[in-house]
């Protein structure tokens, strides 16, 4: 069977878009998990309030001041929260006399929260934001794992969605922090 010119050019124009729209889904989906989210602008955490998890009282953010912070936002039924929380307790055993580490429970069932908790033995201060607002001051968009960096100033240097391993945790906090 012969095809004139003009259907094997449409054909090949046909095949040349179908594979430009599949490398770009691939590029997409393969940095979507993992992706630098960070615009640049630096928003401040002053005015941040977290409530303390499983406990009454608040934890200010402005509190932390002149120390660097790592808040992990974690959810019991997101399974990359659950695979990198003990790679954050080992991190925070590590640095945690000159990082403070902060996670964060957000949109979660208290009880399932507790379990995870209990589950993982992370020991750094844990809280929750019941309804993501803090979450939203912060500059986070609801994907999980979220980790935001805050620097001495009290300022986000970095959002960071997606797990996180061990090295590349370390790697950001010593990039951010020089520890």
């Amino acid at each position: 069977m012969v095809s004139s010119p003009r259907k094997r050019r449409s054909v090949w124009i046909t095949v040349a878009v179908l594979a430009v729209v599949i490398a770009g889904g691939t590029m997409i989906l393969r940095t979507r998990p993992n992706a630098r989210d960070n615009d640049g602008g630096h928003k401040p955490v002053a005015q941040v309030v977290l409530q303390r998890f499983g406990t009454p009282g608040e934890i200010r953010l402005a509190s932390y001041r002149g120390h660097p912070i790592v808040i992990n936002y974690w959810a019991s039924w997101c399974t990359y929260c659950v695979a990198e929380m003990p790679g954050f307790q080992r991190t925070y055993e590590r640095v945690g006399s000159d990082v403070a580490f902060i996670g964060v429970d957000v949109l979660d069932q208290l009880d399932a929260a507790r379990e995870l908790r209990n589950q993982t033995g992370v020991k750094y201060t844990l809280a929750t934001d019941r309804d993501a607002s803090a979450f939203k001051q912060l500059g986070g968009n609801l994907g999980m794992p979220t980790t935001f960096f805050v620097d001495r100033e009290g300022f986000v240097v970095e959002r960071f969605v997606g797990p996180l391993t061990t090295t590349e945790l370390s790697r950001r906090i010593h990039k951010h922090f020089g520890v």
